[in-house]
């Protein structure tokens, strides 16, 4: 189902999901705590997936998806895989039913590369994030 991120843990109990998708999320680079793959948006999802279940992100933002892989692990995920799937994949030349959405399909017609993480809750206790790391997360 599409829902926004806010709203998944009124829907769904500890637990209960395997996959989490988030599909070309809106970066918002200057205000991090506003996007959904920011530590509050992953407390969520860590909370509401089940122990093998997995957190996929794709974007054609490339300080979103550096930003992913540098905070998940802080926020409790094991980081699989960075390559999308075979069934995922969508090239220039890919038949248009191979496109999930309408950002993605955007991407593709301009040659733009698309990011993919997958990543699965890890238990445990989570040690607060530095200030500076959530800020700026894409600086260096």
């Amino acid at each position: 189902i599409r829902i926004e991120g806010e709203a998944l843990d009124r829907l769904f109990a500890p637990g209960e999901l395997d996959d989490i998708w988030v599909t070309f999320p809106t970066p918002y680079l200057r205000k991090p705590e506003k996007m959904l793959i920011s530590p509050t948006f992953l407390a969520r999802y860590r909370t509401l997936l089940s122990n093998e279940g997995g957190l996929h992100l794709k974007t054609d933002v490339r300080s979103l998806a550096e930003y992913a892989g540098r905070i998940w692990p802080l926020c409790g995920f094991r980081i699989l895989d960075t390559e999308l799937p075979e069934e995922a994949r969508s090239e220039a030349d890919a038949a248009h039913e191979a496109i999930d959405t309408t950002f993605q399909a955007r991407a593709v017609e301009n040659n733009k590369r698309i990011y993919y993480i997958k990543a699965t809750p890890l238990s445990g206790e989570i040690t607060p994030i530095p200030e500076s790391l959530l800020r700026l997360p894409w600086s260096r």
